[in-house]
């Protein structure tokens, strides 16, 4: 019977568990470490610095708030199907944007859309960052922010790639000079850090390559070695008599 009951609990915990362990992200820092919008097509680092500039301010109680309507921007409900963020309370809705195809989405900022008006080809980066913010029914309180990714050539979003935005963050964002500068900071390195991985996938770098050629010469003097050896034992071995 006591073997049933927690053999029974055990298969039930995943269920009372939370739907995921998202990290919140507190710095910009923290943000930094994401690799979120980055790199260009991506315009997710130029729509989160607009949601915290132009959308959501701070009442006198230091409660988040936001300023748009239901389609404004390309804000629509999002139904959080792929159960990748927390189960609301009955009072409290997920409201999506970033799409750039979506309907009022023309509304953003040229910021926002540059690459995407601009673009040339197909790529899924033009158009994959997504911001979801949780906002309660009838009012304006906004009770989380998230950032997050489509998955490539797909219409769910990518759970590994999914942070929560700090109130901290938030005001942080809202400085236009800090947000101006971290932004230059955040897309050089992480350009850089792109390149790097992109080539490092085809090409050696320098110091790769030394070490390369001279492990290849090693790997040579010891084929030598072992072939002059074995000449050397097989010869031996003719001269003996049996």
């Amino acid at each position: 019977m006591g073997g049933d009951v927690a053999m029974t609990c055990l298969l039930l915990a995943p269920l009372l568990l939370p739907t995921s362990a998202i990290r919140m992200l507190h710095t910009m820092k923290d943000l930094s470490t994401t690799g979120y919008g980055c790199p260009n097509p991506r315009h997710g680092l130029q729509l989160l610095r607009w949601l915290a500039q132009s959308v959501i301010y701070f009442d006198n109680n230091g409660i988040m708030r936001a300023r748009f309507l239901d389609n404004q921007y390309g804000f629509h409900y999002y139904g959080n199907y792929e159960n990748i963020l927390p189960t609301l309370h009955w009072d409290q809705q997920y409201f999506e944007v970033g799409n750039l195809n979506y309907n009022g989405a023309d509304a953003l900022p040229y910021s926002v859309r540059a690459a995407y008006d601009q673009r040339q080809g197909t790529s899924y980066e033009y158009n994959m960052d997504r911001i979801v913010v949780q906002r309660r029914r009838n009012s304006n309180e906004i009770g989380a922010v998230y950032i997050t990714e489509h998955q490539p050539w797909s219409g769910t979003l990518n759970s590994q790639n999914t942070f929560r935005i700090s109130p901290d963050l938030i005001r942080s964002l809202q400085s236009p000079s800090r947000a101006t500068s971290f932004q230059h900071q955040y897309h050089g390195n992480l350009q850089f850090n792109n390149q790097a991985i992109h080539t490092s996938r085809f090409q050696v770098s320098p110091s790769q390559d030394q070490t390369f050629c001279v492990g290849l010469c090693w790997c040579l003097c010891l084929l030598i070695i072992f072939i002059f050896a074995m000449i050397f034992l097989g010869a031996s071995s003719g001269g003996k008599k049996w």
